[in-house]
């Protein structure tokens, strides 16, 4: 038996990424997912062995779904571990991503429930820092910029915006410890 084409298996990668597409989340789109399907379909296409017996659609439908599958996982800022914590807690999966960013450690669900309801004061301790500071903070939590992204916006170093992220996340450490 010949080995397969990419042009004769499109149709499995088309299927796969609408089939997926429908339910991730918006910043995932319908060519990322097709992008990696084909990434998958071309590691199919190597690795297919005729020998094991099995139809190369079946095998390359895994494969494709697979690669589609990684790619949401690296793309998503909604890791698996906040997402398996949502859907078991049903708290607010935004507020768990900061207060563990900003404070650097993993939030048991336990401590999840103190920290929603300390939510208004980690707003009001933002809101108490420089608008650097807190624009600083947006752009590199919130919007995923890069220090070096963010220091050229500013017209400053790298290092200076390092230092104005630091400086910020402990003055809120601070201002919540006090209460």
């Amino acid at each position: 038996m010949k080995k397969p084409r990419i042009n004769d298996h499109l149709g499995l990668v088309r299927f796969q990424a609408t089939r997926l597409n429908k339910r991730t989340p918006p910043n995932i789109t319908y060519d990322d997912l097709y992008a990696a399907g084909l990434v998958g379909l071309d590691d199919a296409i190597n690795k297919f062995d005729n020998k094991k017996k099995v139809k190369f659609s079946t095998y390359a439908s895994i494969r494709i779904y697979g690669a589609m599958i990684d790619e949401m996982r690296e793309t998503s800022w909604l890791t698996r571990w906040y997402s398996d914590r949502y859907k078991k807690t049903g708290f607010p999966v935004r507020e768990m991503l900061t207060y563990s960013k900003v404070f650097e450690k993993s939030v048991s669900v336990t401590k999840q429930r103190y920290m929603i309801g300390r939510s208004a004061d980690l707003e009001r301790a933002f809101n108490e820092l420089s608008m650097r500071e807190r624009k600083v903070l947006q752009l590199y939590y919130h919007d995923g910029l890069t220090m070096w992204e963010i220091a050229d916006l500013f017209g400053v170093t790298e290092s200076r915006i390092s230092q104005t992220c630091l400086g910020a996340i402990e003055s809120l450490k601070t201002m919540m410890r006090a209460g």
